[in-house]
């Protein structure tokens, strides 16, 4: 081999070597303790605020409950005048199961206050779990 095949070998080496750290970089393996766990959001502008009940399984999350309450401490129903929010319930719950973190879970459109509670719910209860 010639040392200019060396020298190129080298450099793909380094930079195939920087390329697989810098992918690794801010990835985590989160593991949880085993139990049911339990949060809420701070109350926003509105007064509402969100409450979350996560169980967690051999290190898992294996369900979520999350629930978003009225102003008055009722929880929204099919009377709450934006039928996104309470669709993006369900949906936010099944993506958290899927991603295993709360910061992985994406947005549900037209329902970003909910999103936000349900983030700031989930932290709180999963920070008991760490």
């Amino acid at each position: 081999m010639s040392r200019t095949t060396i020298v190129i070998l080298l450099v793909i080496l380094v930079i195939a070597g920087a390329w697989y750290l810098n992918s690794k970089k801010g990835v985590k393996a989160i593991t949880y303790r085993d139990g049911t766990y339990e949060g809420d959001s701070k109350r926003d502008e509105r007064d509402q605020y969100g409450s979350i009940k996560i169980t967690v399984k051999d290190g898992k999350i294996t369900s979520a409950e999350f629930t978003e309450y009225n102003s008055d401490g009722s929880p929204k129903d099919e009377t709450y005048p934006y039928p996104a929010a309470l669709e993006a319930m369900d949906e936010l719950e099944s993506r958290l199961i899927k991603v295993q973190d709360p910061d992985k879970v994406d947005n549900v459109s037209g329902a970003t206050g909910t999103w936000k509670k349900f983030k700031e719910a989930a932290d709180n209860a999963l920070s008991k779990a760490g």
